[in-house]
């Protein structure tokens, strides 16, 4: 397990889950894949899933402290979002899907975005990607 650390966090990523083991792990792993000049928190709601994810997730937190599981009690996907936002430390705050995968310098082009200085907020272009 990596040592905790006290650096400031950059962005915070917002994730509501539900039933998500499929993937989880994957998507966990491309989430902290993410190219960045700072330290990212990946802060999960979860929704109450029936199947392994919570248990997935808790794992991963055991093993990075970058990963932060909350409970959804709501189980929406908005009730998870307001779960997440209490908890986010980053200067900035990034919603990401738990399902989707992000290019590896998505939160990177956008916080560069935001300093320019002439948006407030950003979003980039959903590109689907089937498999098998």
């Amino acid at each position: 397990m990596p040592p905790p650390t006290s650096s400031p966090v950059a962005v915070s990523v917002l994730v509501p889950v539900l039933n998500e083991e499929a993937t989880i792990e994957a998507t966990v792993a491309a989430m902290l894949a993410q190219e960045l000049d700072g330290r990212l928190e990946l802060i999960f709601a979860d929704g109450a899933s029936t199947d392994a994810t919570r248990a997935r997730l808790e794992a991963l937190a055991r093993a990075d402290d970058r990963v932060r599981v909350f409970d959804n009690p709501d189980r929406g996907t908005a009730s998870g979002l307001n779960v997440c936002l209490r908890e986010a430390r980053g200067e900035y705050v990034a919603r990401m899907d738990a399902h989707t995968f992000f290019a590896a310098d998505y939160l990177a082009r956008g916080i560069a975005r935001l300093q320019r200085g002439d948006a407030t907020w950003v979003a980039g272009p959903q590109r689907p990607r089937g498999r098998g």
